[in-house]
């Protein structure tokens, strides 16, 4: 702590405040390092969280808390409608699983173009011990026959619209990449157009390592304005479209690399 006021010292208003201040820099804080730094138990942070999510400050998710929605701002990157014709989807895909290695453990949501990167990872003749966690049933056919090097893991649920099993409970992954949609990038972090959305890909992103966010243009017709995660969440952006240096030089600076598949 910068200041001399010892962390057990804080009033509940200060310590709630410093909980809030984090979740907006950081985009995730975790229960037991806050109560470690604050000078609290853990059931004392669980309770401030749970206040600070009724006030709207937070969102909770398993073993922390999150940002809430925010949002778009100058800087956001957002291709044209035109840019639709350039989206292809293998390229994507051929891109995406170059970043895979044997043994890892992904998830893979419900993004557009999600199917290609199963059929690329499948491709893929090098790859084997790969474990896959994905709500999307579009992921799925590509895998059928290649158990001997992938091992898919579906969640029981709900089928909904956009063919994504709704999980009926949480369970905890331990990933080492989450492939992600999303309907926006600032330099803030990632944007989804629904807190519903935003909620399920924040729960990916937190539940790896290292992230992959996939930008098909066509997301972009109404960009969103619910916070998935930080910048701190995402190594790689993979989109359509070559984008303007006003809007890709903050991004890059902020250490996301940029992909333009076309």
């Amino acid at each position: 702590m910068a200041t001399g006021q010892a962390p057990g010292d804080l009033t509940v208003t200060e310590r709630r405040q410093r909980i809030v201040a984090l979740v907006r820099r950081l985009g995730f804080v975790q229960v037991r390092p806050l109560a470690h730094d604050l000078g609290v138990s853990e059931v004392t942070i669980r309770q401030d969280l749970r206040s600070l999510e009724e006030c709207g400050a937070l969102h909770r998710v398993r073993g922390g808390a999150a940002a809430t929605s925010g949002s778009a701002t100058p800087g956001t990157a957002v291709p044209s409608r035109g840019a639709r014709a350039d989206w292809a989807e293998p390229a994507v895909g051929t891109t995406v699983a170059a970043f895979v290695r044997s043994g890892d453990v992904l998830v893979l949501d419900h993004a557009p173009g999600i199917r290609a990167v199963a059929e690329a990872l499948v491709s893929r003749r090098d790859l084997s011990g790969v474990v896959v966690h994905t709500e999307s049933l579009r992921a799925l056919a590509p895998f059928a026959g290649h158990s001997d090097r992938f091992t898919v893991v579906v969640p029981t649920g709900t089928l909904d619209a956009t063919h994504r099993v709704v999980p009926d409970r949480e369970t905890e992954v331990d990933a080492d990449l989450a492939v992600l949609g999303c309907a926006g990038v600032s330099v803030e972090g990632i944007l989804a157009r629904t807190e519903p959305e935003a909620f399920a890909r924040r729960r990916a992103a937190f539940a790896a390592r290292r992230g992959i966010v996939v930008v098909p243009p066509d997301a972009f017709d109404a960009p969103g304005d619910h916070l998935v995660c930080s910048l701190d969440h995402v190594d790689a952006c993979i989109t359509g479209q070559a984008l303007d240096e006003a809007v890709a030089g903050p991004l890059r600076a902020a250490g996301l690399r940029i992909f333009a598949v076309t």
